[in-house]
């Protein structure tokens, strides 16, 4: 008995749809989609706009569309409702259906997305699933009133009645963020960090936090390797090299399907490599004071950029400054040996500068 019942409902919903001229079937609609107080556990609007785009195999929805069908849901004790109306360009309501599901608003959600394609388009080859079965047979099918008789036509002295204003319609689902991170592989370029201008690489991951509908917060992490620079005294060389962790809070201020961009706000960590190649003189013995790696700590601020090339390729960019809270000075001892006496003298080699910029620009995947 079930199973007849919901093909009698999808025959009446296809009917339904086909009663409109073969054309409409490609003319888009706005999608409002509404969830009450009890229902904020159904999908938003725009997870609905893509399963009804997955089922029909293309994307029967514009915000500017004359045409529109509104969904609310709500929820009455353990039920979950969804009451669906599709309206005309001038207003005049073309259908209504009310769906309901017991306990769970998943099956809910896939029968209304399965009625709602099935009215845009009902020759095309849908696939339901099981959830959403159920949910269609406890479709509310209203009994279609019989053509009545038209009116007698009033007196004259008599005015019309005043048509009632056709509401407001609630404001469509925002568009769909595919996507809410990226995993990027990046060229850097650090000037200030290590001495000179040394190039380096980065592997950089972002991720957005809530549900990506505008601008707001998320986060970053990175690993990056910055080549060696050298520092020369006294015909001595200092090769400083950097490789460090970061983490950073990311502020959204652009951020739609195409490209995202903000400010970023974190702290890196990791080791200053040095290394202290030998003097060129035989005659004169030169030490680091105080040689080896060092522990690298500092503070990061900048802006960053991402534009979405293709469904798989995002390209990727920052720049911003570095801050070390711990400024390292490298020091050599010189000892010169002569006719009468040995002679000592520190000398400085190079001072960690206060604040260095770093610069980076690759290639990512995005990921949901």
């Amino acid at each position: 008995m079930r199973a007849l019942g919901v093909g009698a409902l999808v025959v009446a919903w296809a009917a339904l749809a086909q009663a409109q001229p073969a054309a409409d079937q490609k003319t888009p609609y706005a999608l409002a989609w509404v969830r009450d107080d009890g229902a904020e556990s159904c999908p938003a609007g725009r997870d609905f706009a893509d399963e009804v785009t997955r089922r029909l195999g293309r994307s029967p929805f514009d915000a500017r569309a004359d045409r529109a069908i509104e969904i609310r849901v709500d929820r009455d004790g353990a039920a979950y409702r969804s009451h669906v109306i599709a309206r005309e360009r001038d207003g005049r309501v073309a259908g209504q259906r009310t769906l309901s599901s017991p306990n769970d608003c998943a099956p809910l959600f896939s029968a209304t997305a399965l009625a709602v394609a099935l009215l845009i388009d009902p020759e095309a080859t849908l696939h339901a699933d099981a959830g959403a079965t159920q949910a269609v047979a406890q479709f509310e099918v209203p009994p279609r009133p019989a053509p009545s008789a038209p009116p007698p036509p009033e007196p004259a002295s008599v005015p019309p009645p005043r048509r009632a204003p056709t509401p407001p319609p609630t404001e469509p689902a925002p568009p769909s963020r595919n996507d809410v991170g990226s995993v990027s592989a990046r060229a850097a370029l650090a000037i200030g960090v290590v001495p000179g201008v040394v190039p380096g690489a980065e592997l950089f991951v972002r991720t957005r936090l809530g549900d990506g509908t505008g601008p707001g917060l998320g986060w970053s992490a990175s690993a990056l390797y910055l080549a060696s620079g050298d520092a020369s005294a006294l015909g001595t060389t200092f090769e400083v090299g950097l490789t460090s962790f970061s983490l950073a809070a990311l502020l959204e201020l652009v951020d739609s399907r195409a490209f995202t961009a903000g400010l970023d706000a974190g702290v890196h960590a990791g080791a200053l490599r040095t290394a202290v190649l030998p003097p060129p003189s035989s005659g004169t013995s030169v030490v680091a004071t105080d040689p080896g790696d060092f522990f690298y700590l500092s503070l990061g601020a900048g802006f960053h950029a991402e534009a979405r090339l293709t469904r798989w390729l995002v390209l990727n960019a920052r720049a911003g400054a570095l801050f070390p809270l711990l400024r390292r000075r490298l020091e050599v001892t010189r000892a010169s040996t002569g006719s009468s006496a040995e002679t000592l003298a520190n000398t400085e080699v190079w001072l960690q500068p206060a604040v260095g910029a770093l610069g980076a620009l690759g290639l990512g995947v995005p990921f949901r």
